[in-house]
């Protein structure tokens, strides 16, 4: 089986012409005191702040490790096709990196950058600090590759068509392999969320109307409808611990002393602090 860096490498390779060369750019680390340039590698988490991507005109990627404007649609995990990778003419690649990346993200709904195209968004370096906050900082291209994902990154997408008025989502089909039995019951959840994030299973006369297709040996309708449960009817261990802590929790829940406006006046600021996540 495939996995989602080598699908993603080899979907890159696909579209990598004479005319369409990949970039390679290159994350920035300097040290906050003196500006000299480190590595620092460890002080990262390298699929939020990669040290490095690949990418093409045409590639399909995702926003990674910053919440842009969640609002507008830009958010980490957002989708999007690379139509261009701007440098500034005296700056060139490989050694600096783009002035900005032009995105087409379908659930953009901010201000548009070009009139004639409101779903088109440029992507510029952004810096961050690591985790030992005042040691150094990286300077970053904040996408990666997104040609496949894994589940985990897909969470807080959907896939399949939406009502009338909602922004389209990027994706309108996914086809996955749901893995084994013995997967799901170390992961408990992971194949519900799967199935969660689409907004159709289609019309049973349609085969073709549905939102997601499974693919690999492992796939039958038993286990979507005993999905804690393994082929011979018994309750995964995982998920039975599982819902002996919920039931403990249940029982023991405490009544919030606030009141309905204290309430929202913490919901209230919470949301005006999403953009700057």
């Amino acid at each position: 089986m495939e996995t989602k860096n080598e699908h993603n490498n080899y979907a890159l390779k696909e579209i990598n012409t004479q005319d369409n060369p990949v970039a390679v750019i290159k994350a920035q680390t300097i040290r906050q005191k003196d500006g000299v340039g480190l590595r620092n590698v460890g002080h990262y988490d390298n699929e939020r702040t990669p040290t490095m991507i690949n990418i093409a005109r045409n590639a399909q990627v995702q926003l990674t490790g910053i919440n842009l404007c969640p609002k507008w649609g830009l958010y980490h995990g957002a989708r999007g096709k690379v139509l261009d990778i701007v440098y500034h003419h005296d700056y060139p690649p490989p050694d600096y990196l783009p002035l900005y990346v032009l995105l087409d993200i379908p659930q953009y709904c901010g201000p548009p950058f070009i009139p004639s195209a409101p779903t088109v968004v440029p992507i510029a370096p952004i810096r961050v600090p690591c985790k030992y906050a005042f040691c150094c900082n990286r300077t970053y291209i904040p996408l990666r590759l997104a040609f496949a994902q894994t589940i985990h990154t897909f969470q807080g997408q959907n896939a399949g068509p939406v009502e009338p008025g909602q922004s389209p989502n990027t994706v309108q089909k996914l086809i996955c392999d749901p893995g084994t039995r013995r997967f799901e019951g170390n992961c408990v959840g992971l194949f519900y969320t799967l199935l969660s994030r689409i907004t159709t299973f289609g019309d049973p006369l349609d085969k073709f109307s549905s939102a997601i297709y499974f693919t690999g040996t492992n796939m039958n309708t038993e286990r979507v409808l005993n999905i804690t449960k393994n082929e011979k009817g018994y309750m995964y261990a995982m998920a039975e611990k599982r819902e002996k802590y919920v039931s403990y929790l249940q029982q023991h829940k405490h009544s919030s002393k606030m009141s309905k406006d204290e309430q929202n006046k913490i919901l209230d600021w919470v949301k005006t602090q999403m953009i700057s996540l």
